[in-house]
């Protein structure tokens, strides 16, 4: 979207050599969105290139605090689409596993589901879909967080950045998640054009390290170096697409 993530080409050739038989075949991309969306003028136009593009979620879920349950209907699912479209929205995120601690398990066909019928049915603008699971082989956000989301609020070991160790924390952390799946040998062959990074509003974060992220957001993927020591690199993050999920978190 605005040129900057290629999305995958797809049906898949019938025979294609694998390079790494375990791993499935990645496929070629598309340089540019090849779908004519009836909002594409407005998204792709030189006014609005440098401009914040809002997303609202659609959880095709029963059990969201959000919305679950009011839109995982073809109907309702489309009415909200439509509302959205009118409030200036840009893009839908789809859910269809809700992750809170404690929730059900969904299969990951259930999840498809859930997720699939509404995105065949909505076409009015860009979609994304909001899931963990890799195998959907399409262009991924990484958010940051450190193990169980609700705990490890302590950024006290990047102190040595004065007024910005959440941020550091971030660099370090989610640095190395990206550089993983990357260039990582047995990662998930994912192209660098098609990852966007999110700093994890509201994850891993007390209030004031939320406020700093949210103060200093520009900070994220700014050509700066992190670390300390041998350690000093350049930002691993430089250049990425952020995409800030802040939802209705407190």
């Amino acid at each position: 979207m605005v040129r900057v993530i290629k999305f995958p080409r797809y049906p898949l050739p019938v025979n294609v050599t694998l390079i790494f038989p375990e791993v499935d075949p990645v496929p070629s991309m598309l340089i540019h969105w090849k779908y004519t969306i009836s909002r594409a003028h407005t998204i792709l136009s030189p006014k609005s290139r440098d401009r914040t593009h809002l997303m609202a979620m659609l959880n095709a879920t029963p059990d969201s605090f959000s919305n679950g349950s009011t839109h995982n209907t073809i109907p309702t699912a489309l009415e909200y689409v439509r509302e959205s479209a009118q409030a200036a929205v840009d893009i839908i995120d789809i859910g269809g596993y809700f992750t809170r601690p404690g929730a059900t398990f969904v299969s990951a066909q259930e999840e498809i589901d859930r997720v699939v019928p509404i995105i065949q049915t909505v076409r009015e603008m860009p979609i994304s879909v909001d899931t963990f699971r890799w195998e959907y082989a399409v262009p991924v956000i990484l958010m940051h967080s450190r193990g169980d989301a609700g705990q490890n609020k302590s950024y006290s070991e990047y102190e040595y950045v004065q007024d910005q160790s959440v941020i550091e924390g971030v660099w370090v952390k989610l640095g190395m998640k990206v550089d993983e799946i990357v260039k990582g040998k047995g990662g998930i062959m994912i192209r660098r054009c098609n990852v966007i990074v999110d700093p994890g509003i509201g994850f891993s974060k007390t209030v004031e390290g939320t406020l700093e992220l949210l103060r200093q957001g520009a900070a994220v993927t700014a050509d700066v170096t992190v670390g300390q020591g041998l350690g000093i690199k350049r930002n691993p993050l430089v250049g990425f697409p952020q995409l800030v999920g802040v939802s209705r978190k407190s």
